[in-house]
C-alpha cells in the first residue's frame, strides 16, 4: 500500500481515468483534487498494472487511531474482472492492518458481484442505507473485523 501523496502524476492520472471510465459513481476532477489535497497522509492506494496500463486500484482512507481502513473505491477494468484483483487487494489490506484492525465500506445494493466478493473475504452487512448514492439508489454498509 502506498500513500496517495507518494504517487507520481501518471499513477494519479491513471486512477482518475480508470475511475471515470468504469465506475458508476465516479468522482469528477474537482472531487479527486479535493480528496488528494484533503487527505495526503491518510489516503492509501493499491495499484495493479499490466505492462504500462493501470487495470485496477483500491483506494482507502486510513485511521491509525482505531486501526481501520475505509474502502472508498475498487475499480477494475471490465476485461480484467473475475481475475481476483479485488480479493487480492483486500487480503493485502487485511495483512497490512493485522489483528484488531477493521475495514468498512459501502456498496450499491444491486452490485451483487462486489457483495459476494466482500462476503467471501469475511465482510458482514452492518446496515442498509437508503438513497446513499447521488442517483438515489441504496447502499449496504459492510464491515470486516480482523481477529
Amino acid at each position: 500500500m502506498h500513500k496517495i501523496k507518494d504517487l507520481g502524476q501518471k499513477a494519479f492520472e491513471d486512477m482518475v481515468a480508470l475511475d471515470q471510465k468504469f465506475l458508476n459513481y465516479y468522482w469528477n476532477d474537482s472531487q479527486w483534487s479535493s480528496f488528494f489535497e484533503s487527505y495526503p497522509d491518510d489516503a492509501l492506494v493499491q495499484l495493479h498494472y499490466d505492462d504500462d496500463s493501470l487495470v485496477s486500484f483500491a483506494l482507502y482512507l486510513g485511521n491509525e487511531s482505531d486501526n481501520s481502513l475505509h474502502l472508498l473505491k475498487v475499480v477494475t477494468h471490465p476485461l480484467k474482472r473475475g481475475e481476483g484483483l479485488a480479493t487480492s487487494f483486500l487480503k493485502k489490506a487485511i495483512s497490512h492492518l493485522g489483528t484488531g484492525g477493521k475495514i468498512y465500506l459501502e456498496v450499491a445494493v444491486q452490485n451483487n458481484l462486489a457483495i459476494s466478493v466482500y462476503e467471501k473475504v469475511g465482510f458482514n452487512v452492518t446496515r442498509h442505507m437508503k438513497r446513499f448514492y447521488s442517483d438515489g439508489s441504496d447502499a449496504l454498509e459492510m464491515l470486516l473485523e480482523i481477529e
